[in-house]
């Protein structure tokens, strides 16, 4: 797997955050079991303050190349960059171990052999917390902090 990681918002991301963040991504990649597939995950660092969203996966080309987009206005501290790197590799690892597959209109969604359907963009949102690609993301983001933490004790 490779990652890249591009500072659209240079002034809103300090400069170490491009290499703390694809550190983060690389162990993360390593502990979903994800670091040997040939794709790539490109992180950009933007700081869209009218999207709704600190950050998001997005499948461009299935199993081949995802795109995360995080936005500095939500995050308050560094643990908070972490969860969402965390859970936002959680999400392409759900699309290789559990066929996590959404359609890009927000109708439909296919995972770990389900199929979810949804009335567009407002029935998604509305379904959005209970999920359970999402519910799992939230628990794999807390396993892998405080797991990132304890390694950062040795």
């Amino acid at each position: 797997m490779r990652i890249k990681v591009k500072r659209k918002a240079k002034g809103n991301w300090h400069p170490q955050w491009q290499a703390d963040i694809k550190d983060a991504a690389i162990w993360a990649a390593a502990q979903l079991g994800i670091s040997s597939k040939d794709a790539t995950v490109q992180f950009i660092l933007k700081n869209n303050t009218e999207a709704q969203y600190s950050g998001v996966a997005l499948t461009m080309d299935p199993f081949r190349r995802f795109v995360v987009i995080l936005n500095a206005w939500a995050f308050p501290s560094s643990d908070k960059i972490l969860s969402t790197i965390f859970h936002e590799m959680t999400h392409v690892a759900q699309e290789f171990h559990q066929g996590l597959a959404i359609t890009d209109c927000l109708t439909e969604a296919h995972y770990d052999g389900m199929m979810y359907s949804f009335d567009g963009p407002d029935g998604f949102a509305d379904a959005y917390y209970d999920l359970p690609w999402e519910v799992d993301a939230r628990k794999s983001e807390k396993k892998l902090l405080e797991r990132w933490k304890k390694s950062l004790t040795f």
